[in-house]
């Protein structure tokens, strides 16, 4: 006679599969970044807006890859400075200790106190007038281009594609921009690519445009 014994339990395994990879993949990406090397950049304090904002820039991308703790990462940032940012940092430090005030200790209350340090309060209006007057000239359709969109970056301008299209078309040199006139784009990257095309010689304007206008005598 057979034993009646009882079914063996099911596999445990099923429900910690999920977990398991993902648990994984987590301790992997935290071990890659982990384990990346860098150099924190420099900052020496110089009076020049836009040296302190690739400085930060180049700071923010380390520590976007690094779970560290706000005070962690102003103490890490605080440590690459020199000459007069060295100084100015020890100053404030100590002017808040003697106020009575709390330490800064996020990388973001660092930064806006660097920012009223270091970038000029008339700062974004020149921008903004540099932006309005800034034409191709002498540089190519390319160099143009990153000079405007670096530009509107640096002065945080939220504006539609169309206004940035404009923006860059009526700022092309004469010659470039009544061919791309005729051109068909759908948006901003084809433009330059475009326009880039006409400098190099590719694209030659319609055979009505290139008939030269009678001059009239007075």
């Amino acid at each position: 006679m057979v034993g009646r014994g009882r079914p063996p339990p099911p596999p445990q395994v099923a429900r910690d599969e999920g977990i398991r990879p993902r648990r994984r993949n987590m301790e992997d990406e935290e071990n890659m970044y982990g384990k990346l090397k860098f150099n924190m950049p420099k900052f020496k304090g110089e009076d020049d807006a836009e040296a302190y904002l690739s400085w930060a820039l180049k700071v923010d991308k380390i520590f976007r890859i690094h779970n560290y703790s706000g005070a962690k990462k102003v103490a890490m940032a605080s440590l690459e400075f020199e000459d007069y940012a060295n100084t100015w940092w020890e100053q404030v430090v100590t002017l808040r200790e003697e106020k009575g005030d709390p330490p800064i200790d996020t990388w973001e209350d660092m930064k806006e106190e660097m920012q009223a340090r270091f970038v000029p309060t008339h700062y974004k209006t020149d921008l903004f007038n540099k932006l309005q007057k800034l034409k191709q000239g002498t540089k190519t359709v390319e160099e143009f281009f990153k000079e405007m969109e670096l530009t509107m970056m640096r002065a945080n301008i939220q504006e539609s594609e169309n206004q940035t299209i404009a923006r860059f078309f009526n700022g092309l040199n004469y010659p470039i921009k009544k061919i791309v006139e005729f051109q068909q784009y759908s948006n901003m990257v084809e433009l330059v690519h475009q326009a880039s095309k006409v400098m190099r010689g590719g694209l030659r304007s319609p055979p009505h445009q290139d008939q030269q206008v009678p001059q009239v005598d007075p």
